[in-house]
């Protein structure tokens, strides 16, 4: 699970990257944004809680939330 604030984002290519709050390390997590409705309230600084699993190549999101 990662935690942090969002550093950058991109929906035409779908993902997101964050400094994660534990280990204060940048992660580019891959998204569907047709999965997470809420994916709209994303802008730089927004702190987002996300589940993701690695597939080989990067990290793709399981599930997001948007606080």
């Amino acid at each position: 699970q990662f935690a942090g604030d969002v550093t950058f984002f991109d929906m035409h290519a779908a993902y997101i990257a964050l400094r994660d709050s534990q280990d204060q390390k940048n992660y580019t997590i891959y998204f569907d944004p047709s999965r997470f409705p809420q994916s709209t309230q994303l802008h730089v600084g927004s702190h987002v809680v996300l589940s993701a699993g690695f597939n080989g190549q990067h990290y793709v999101a399981s599930s997001l939330t948007v606080r």
